[in-house]
């Protein structure tokens, strides 16, 4: 038994759990309810028999088998090809005057073409209507420039989909695999005169977080002149990445600071603090303290939503809600058993994201940095405070690194030799380019002065990045 295993309640759950969903994502069938049901027997029968210490490790074995189950169940009940409502249970077959209607969720421009995940809501088949779900991917003709389309928009086209088909290299990327543990199934290439857009109908998310994403993205391509400090700004700041250009990002894969492209941990990490460090300002004492949370946490979401809400941001978003509602209660509990709480929390909403190779490298990162990072740190005391602070982002990056290289070995086949290097010099310029890129935003709408001069040293920043 591992030491201090009961300081450790959701990690407990974690396990067993992630395990089952797992070995569910792999298989074709689920167990029945009838084997859920009597292991529940068992469980009770177990925890009334607890006095005997025989009983109480029977216990134990029978509550990991008991989650184990319930996870590969769990996971089969959320495959949407699962859903009696998905349109392939409806029995439609679909034809070349098929018509399709949804929301676009997520949009790409890939060369000549626009590819859309669009979640169905309507299919029309000869003069009848049906309500379904599901999603497709949707292939549009154009470029960024031409009809445009945009994320929460209603679109609607004709067409005949087909299967996603599976890869020719064994050894190489499976694109069918990356879009099923996300729900999608098939794919569509419409003609130029086969589909339209139009604004949603009602309020919609998505629409709203393109829109100020685009508006916010002005104001920082109106105040950086440079394209290249332009593009990263929207990058870093708004995770619109769409033209970051494949140079750069793959300078950023080789040197392992990746991640600073993409809205994540450290994005909503440097936001819960800018705005927990206004917050304290505002009012002192215990009444104050649930409000302010509550704003922390309307404010960090708000970020979220408006970068898109990515699968890392979502997940920060769930730790640092835990920590700020965890601080609030006055509750402080072990950094692991927050991290394990926030992942049985994602996976419970949505138990595919443990195939999403993001998800595996960020928990184990986090995982690594509170288990790792400690240990290395401990191996040597820094004789000033520069030296201290240097080590200590040195360790950080070391520990994300130890967890994750065989992980990244596997999916990526490299292994990032310069992560130390852009660990000490990029991480801690990305925070400082974050915070003065939102002052440039906020700013830009209340002393528009002001946000010329903070541009200035947002270029900088950009440039030394």
């Amino acid at each position: 038994m591992l030491p201090g295993w009961q300081a450790y309640p959701m990690l407990k759950i974690l396990l067993p759990l992630s395990a089952g969903i797992l070995l569910g994502s792999v298989m074709t069938f689920a167990p029945g309810l009838s084997l859920l049901g009597g292991l529940t027997i068992l469980l009770v029968l177990c925890y009334y028999f607890s006095k005997q210490a025989a009983m109480r490790y029977l216990f134990g074995g029978v509550w990991f088998l008991w989650v184990f189950i319930f996870g590969w169940s769990y996971l089969h009940t959320r495959d949407s090809l699962w859903d009696a409502q998905h349109w392939y249970h409806q029995g439609i077959q679909p034809d070349r005057d098929t018509r399709w209607e949804g929301e676009i969720a997520q949009l790409k421009f890939t060369g000549k073409w626009q590819r859309a995940t669009v979640h169905l809501t309507n299919v029309e088949q000869e003069s009848t209507l049906t309500k379904v779900k599901g999603k497709m991917l949707v292939y549009l003709p154009g470029t960024p420039d031409s009809n445009n389309p945009a994320s929460g928009d209603r679109i609607i086209f004709s067409g005949m989909p087909y299967i996603i088909p599976a890869k020719m290299d064994p050894l190489g990327f499976d694109w069918r695999d990356y879009l099923r543990v996300r729900g999608v199934d098939y794919q569509i290439f419409v003609g130029d005169q086969n589909w339209k857009c139009q604004p949603p109908d009602g309020f919609s998310w998505r629409e709203n977080s393109y829109r100020y994403r685009k508006k916010f993205g002005e104001v920082l391509q109106y105040h950086i002149q440079d394209p290249a400090v332009s593009r990263l700004a929207r990058a870093v700041i708004l995770g619109d990445r769409d033209e970051l250009g494949e140079s750069l990002n793959k300078a950023y894969q080789a040197s392992g600071a990746v991640h600073i492209l993409a809205v994540s941990g450290l994005h909503v990490g440097l936001v819960a603090g800018i705005v927990m460090f206004l917050l304290n300002f505002f009012g002192k004492g215990r009444r104050f303290y649930w409000i302010k949370a509550v704003i922390a946490v309307i404010l960090i979401w708000g970020y979220i939503g408006l970068t898109g809400a990515a699968d890392s941001a979502v997940r920060a978003g769930v730790l640092f809600t835990f920590l700020i509602l965890g601080r609030t209660l006055q509750r402080p509990a072990e950094t692991i058993n927050l991290l394990s709480a926030a992942v049985v929390v994602l996976l419970l909403v949505n138990p595919w994201m443990i195939r999403h190779v993001g998800f595996q490298l960020s928990v184990l990162a986090v995982a690594g940095i509170l288990f790792f990072q400690p240990l290395i740190y401990r191996r040597w005391f820094p004789p000033n405070r520069v030296a201290d602070y240097i080590w200590q982002l040195f360790t950080v990056t070391l520990a994300a690194q130890l967890s994750t290289v065989m992980l990244s070995l596997f999916y990526f086949h490299y292994f990032p030799v310069y992560f130390g290097l852009s660990g000490i010099f990029v991480v801690p310029l990305a925070g400082i380019f974050l915070s003065i890129g939102v002052l440039v935003i906020a700013l830009d709408f209340i002393f528009p002065g002001l946000s010329s001069w903070a541009a200035v040293i947002l270029k900088g920043v950009g440039g030394l990045m």
